[in-house]
C-alpha cells in the first residue's frame, strides 16, 4: 500500500503515513494529532512540557534556563547601567548649568548702574545745593533741611514725621503708621507700591531713647530702594569713610555716628526691644552690635543714659534675616 505525505501541525516535519491511519505521531516533536479531523490530540500539551523539561535537562549548567534567558539577563543589566550612567551625567550637567546661572547673575549685579528710579519719598538734591556741616571732626556734605509740613501737604499725608539722610547715600522723607505693616507695601502717597516706604516703628517718636527705622531690600533689578544701598556697609572702607546718620524731625536734628552693621536672624529680635533702660539698655546695646553676624563696627563710648537709632532691611546674605546699622547719638 502507497503512504501519503503530511506536515506535523505542531513542528512542520514531513511524515509519511498510512491512508487508513487516523492518528499519527510526530517522531520529531512526539506529537500525536488526529489526520481525519486535522486537529490536535489532547496530548500534545503534555509532549510540548516534556521537550521543555528535556531541554532544561540540556543545559544543566544555566539552572534550568536555556542561553537565550541569560543573553537576556545581559541586556537588561546593561540597559540599568546605563540608565544610572545617564541619571549621573545628567544631574553632573545640572550642577554645572546651576552654577553658570548664579554666576551670570553674582556678574549682572556688579555691573548695576548707581542711577535708579526713584521712590516718592526720596528728595533729590543737586550736588551744588549740599551744604558743608561740622560734624563731630569731619566736615560732611549736607542736603538743606526740608519743611516737613509742606512735605504732608503735597503728599496730603500727615504719617510723614522726618527725613532721614546718610550723606551722599541717600535722603528720604520718614512715615509713621498705625502698626508696622502699613508702609511696607505703601507709598508715602499712601497709594499701594510694592517698594513701600521708609517708616519708624510705630512704638516710638522720633525722640525716642530708641528709634527703630524700616526699609526694604531688593535684587531686582527693576525695582530700586533706598535702603538697599545700606549693603554698602558691608564694604571695610565704605564703613570707615561713612560715619554718621542724620535724622530731621519737627523738634530738630538728630545726628548719630553708626556704631556697627550686623546681620541678624529673624527669630533674633533683640534689636527690637525698644523700651529697655538702665543697665538692660547698655545690655542690649552691646548684644545687637557684637558677636556673630557682625560685618563691621568701631569703638564708640555708649551708657545707659545714651540713645541709639537702628536702621533694618532685609538680607540676602542669610536666609530670613536682617542687616540692622545701629547707631548712638552724639
Amino acid at each position: 500500500m502507497d503512504l501519503i505525505d503530511i506536515k506535523c501541525k505542531n513542528c512542520g516535519a514531513n511524515l509519511k503515513v498510512s491512508p487508513d491511519s487516523d492518528v499519527i505521531t510526530c517522531l520529531q516533536c512526539q506529537t500525536s494529532f488526529n489526520i481525519r479531523e486535522n486537529s490536535f490530540n489532547n496530548n500534545m500539551n503534555n509532549n510540548q512540557n516534556n521537550m521543555n523539561n528535556n531541554q532544561n535537562n540540556y543545559y544543566p549548567n544555566n539552572n534550568g534556563m536555556n542561553p537565550n534567558n541569560g543573553k537576556n539577563n545581559i541586556k537588561k543589566k546593561k540597559k540599568k547601567n546605563a540608565k544610572k550612567i545617564f541619571l549621573y551625567i545628567f544631574f553632573i550637567l545640572l550642577i554645572i548649568a546651576s552654577g553658570i546661572v548664579y554666576y551670570i547673575d553674582y556678574q549682572d549685579r556688579q555691573k548695576e548702574p548707581e542711577i535708579y528710579e526713584s521712590l516718592p519719598s526720596e528728595i533729590k538734591v543737586d550736588s551744588n545745593e549740599l551744604q558743608d556741616a561740622q560734624v563731630g571732626q569731619r566736615i560732611l556734605k549736607l542736603a538743606p533741611d526740608v519743611n516737613l509740613e509742606h512735605e504732608r501737604q503735597y503728599y496730603h499725608n500727615n504719617d510723614i514725621i522726618g527725613r532721614l539722610e546718610i550723606p551722599e547715600l541717600f535722603n528720604v522723607l520718614v512715615t509713621k503708621g498705625t502698626d508696622n505693616s502699613f508702609y511696607l507695601s505703601h507709598s508715602v502717597t499712601k497709594e499701594y507700591d510694592i517698594r513701600g516706604t521708609e517708616f519708624i516703628d510705630y512704638r516710638v517718636t522720633p525722640t525716642s531713647k530708641q528709634v527703630n527705622l524700616y526699609g526694604h531690600n531688593t535684587r531686582d533689578i527693576n525695582i530700586k530702594v533706598s535702603f538697599m544701598k545700606l549693603e554698602k556697609f558691608l564694604d571695610k572702607q565704605f564703613f570707615d569713610d561713612n560715619e554718621y546718620v542724620v535724622f530731621q524731625h519737627d523738634g530738630g536734628k538728630n545726628f548719630y555716628r553708626i556704631l556697627s552693621i550686623k546681620e541678624v536672624r529673624q527669630e533674633n529680635n533683640e534689636h527690637m526691644a525698644v523700651n529697655k533702660v538702665g543697665q538692660d539698655f547698655v545690655n542690649h546695646v552691646q548684644a545687637i552690635t557684637t558677636g556673630e553676624g557682625v560685618f563691621n563696627s568701631r569703638s564708640i563710648p555708649y551708657n545707659e543714659n545714651s540713645e541709639i537709632i537702628v536702621l533694618q532691611t532685609c538680607s540676602h546674605h542669610w536666609d530670613n534675616a536682617f542687616y540692622i546699622v545701629t547707631a548712638v547719638k552724639i
